[in-house]
């Protein structure tokens, strides 16, 4: 649905990068939801920010050059050799790290990975040759959604049943150090994002603390 273009960095790797046609909030999301993944420890693709050359905004004749917009970017590593995650896959996959990732979704409102027999849109990339799931694609992240029907949707909603007491006292001290990072991250992303973006760093932190307002919130 976003429509990432395929780029070559500077640094010899592949990235998927997505730019203001994403929306400036999408951004935001990418940026802040990666960050978190990566402080608790999740299979989260390695981003950065990147920034176009001048001479390839002049002279591309792409009509759709121009959802990357001005500003910079954000570009996510391509993972080698990865498939989209199927159905019959999920189980080849540890119940706690299942668990791992439907907690980061219910914590950052992300409602984008579903997968069922019927199908679905996983956001979860698989590469056989290690067994190694790969969350990707957090542009919908920060997003109210009712944390009921995003569980009961999630393609790994079954490991709910991981969230004992033990795993939810490491996992609140995980995103408690996490949460001391945010103000950092927040400054390191461009002007344009934050000016136009809709969401402010308040509104997230709201978001995020409701792991520590009591059980009823994000651990029923």
């Amino acid at each position: 649905m976003t429509r990432p273009f395929i780029c070559r960095g500077d640094d010899g790797e592949l990235y998927y990068v997505k730019g203001a046609g994403v929306g400036w909030k999408g951004l935001i999301a990418e940026w802040l939801a990666g960050h978190l993944a990566h402080h608790l420890g999740l299979p989260v693709p390695p981003f950065d920010l990147a920034e176009l050359p001048p001479s390839l905004r002049r002279h591309s004749t792409r009509d759709d050059f121009r959802d990357l917009g001005s500003a910079p970017v954000f570009a996510s590593r391509a993972v080698a050799f990865a498939e989209e995650l199927r159905f019959e896959q999920v189980v080849r996959i540890p119940l706690r790290e299942q668990a791992w990732a439907l907690l980061f979704d219910c914590w950052t409102g992300n409602g984008d990975r579903t997968l069922s027999e019927q199908g679905g849109n996983p956001n979860v990339l698989w590469t056989p040759g290690d067994g190694q799931m790969h969350l990707i694609d957090h542009n919908l992240a920060f997003e109210d959604d009712p944390l009921p029907e995003l569980k009961s949707h999630h393609v790994f909603g079954a490991a709910k049943t991981v969230w004992n007491a033990d795993f939810r006292r490491m996992a609140t001290e995980r995103m408690r150090l996490a949460m001391a990072e945010m103000p950092g991250w927040w400054r390191a992303m461009p002007e344009e994002w934050l000016e136009f973006g809709g969401l402010t760093l308040g509104q997230a932190e709201e978001m995020l603390w409701r792991f520590d307002r009591g059980a009823d919130i994000l651990w029923a």
